[in-house]
């Protein structure tokens, strides 16, 4: 059973699963980037109707178990995904940094990082790693940011938005080590 698998997934795992997006090709890397579904089977469903054909699957936490669902949907699709402060029993990583593309990218939930307040954290903390995009949720609204050389990516909750702000999540297009964010409405 895929949930089983992936609550026993490692980082070490992750990256072995990402690895052949690494090979080079013609068309830009497409990949969709979910976050605060909450338990939402439709938001899910919906996430994912508007997330097809993509070449990976990210989720960014609350609540982990929904990347299992992404996963079953689209088991040829590589999914990675970390915890977010409602999932605090899911065995899955508190952050994850993953190479795509030519793209180092980290993932957080973003309340270790205090996103709620500013994004100087997440900022530095993307530094340390030397990530030139840094994902996060948290807040339940989308925002594109970029900071020095750092793309900061919210996707927004696709469950529950705040502040007058649509359901979405996020795509990220990669082509020739080169990273362009952009946020989807569901």
């Amino acid at each position: 059973d895929i949930v089983n698998q992936m609550t026993k997934f490692t980082k070490e795992d992750f990256a072995a699963r990402f690895a052949p997006l690494e090979q080079k090709r013609e068309t830009p890397l497409k990949i969709g980037i979910v976050s605060d579904t909450h338990g939402s089977a439709f938001a899910v469903e919906r996430a994912m109707e508007k997330l097809n054909g993509v070449d990976a699957l990210l989720h960014l936490g609350d609540v982990a178990d929904d990347a299992a669902a992404m996963a079953r949907r689209a088991p040829d699709v590589p999914c990675a995904w970390v915890r977010g402060n409602c999932d605090p029993f899911f065995a899955a990583p508190q952050e994850l940094a993953l190479t795509i593309g030519g793209v180092k990218i980290l993932m957080v939930h973003g309340h270790e990082d205090g996103v709620k307040y500013d994004l100087m954290n997440l900022y530095y903390h993307a530094l340390e790693c030397e990530a030139r995009v840094a994902l996060y949720g948290h807040t339940h609204v989308s925002n594109i940011d970029r900071q020095g050389n750092v793309w900061l990516v919210n996707p927004g909750s696709a469950a529950r938005p705040r502040m007058g702000r649509a359901p979405s999540c996020a795509l990220l297009e990669i082509e020739n080590g080169k990273a362009y964010p952009g946020v989807v409405l569901l």
